[in-house]
């Protein structure tokens, strides 16, 4: 999974861009196609309530487990290594500075700010799509939505690896959001 992520064309941009859109609570499923496809979205019904499927969380099992075999360190070392054409994207994202340190930030913060819910996770038909009976869930950004449509398995491992990193690029623990 990780490896059709690095033969994207553009690589580095597509990592900004895909970075930038996180941050900007935005969900960069068009950005990470080349991962492949993700199968359909179940809901269930159980006495007359609509709950996302717990089998659809395993649609993202290999995504969460890319993301689980990444060197926390070693990824941190590739994104300093890349650090000055990374700052280059950013510049021709219309980032003033192409600094884009505070974009990565924003960017794990946004992920760990999303809940680990164990349990039904109750849905409500919204036009061709669902929305979250809990309006603690359904006002989460697109990108917390999409992150916790993996399930609370997935959540858990993509956070802990965030945090690692977090930790091997000096973000200091007081501007992370307390772990779950």
């Amino acid at each position: 999974t990780v490896a059709a992520w690095l033969t994207t064309d553009g690589l580095i941009m597509n990592f900004a861009v895909v970075t930038q859109r996180i941050a900007d609570g935005e969900s960069p499923t068009k950005e990470l196609g080349a991962m492949g496809a993700i199968p359909a979205f179940r809901p269930r019904t159980s006495r007359g309530a609509l709950s996302v499927d717990p089998a659809s969380y395993r649609r993202y099992d290999r995504y969460a487990e890319a993301v689980s075999a990444l060197d926390a360190r070693g990824t941190a070392r590739l994104y300093l290594t890349l650090k000055p054409r990374i700052f280059d994207a950013s510049r021709r994202l219309g980032q003033p500075t192409g600094n884009f340190d505070p974009v990565l930030e924003r960017a794990i913060v946004e992920l760990l700010n999303v809940p680990i819910v164990q349990g039904d996770v109750e849905l409500a038909p919204s036009g061709i799509v669902y929305a979250f009976v809990d309006p603690k869930l359904e006002k989460l950004s697109a990108a917390q939505k999409h992150l916790l449509r993996m399930g609370p398995k997935n959540v858990q491992a993509v956070q802990s690896k965030l945090r690692e990193i977090a930790d091997y690029l000096d973000i200091p623990q007081s501007r992370l959001p307390r772990a779950q």
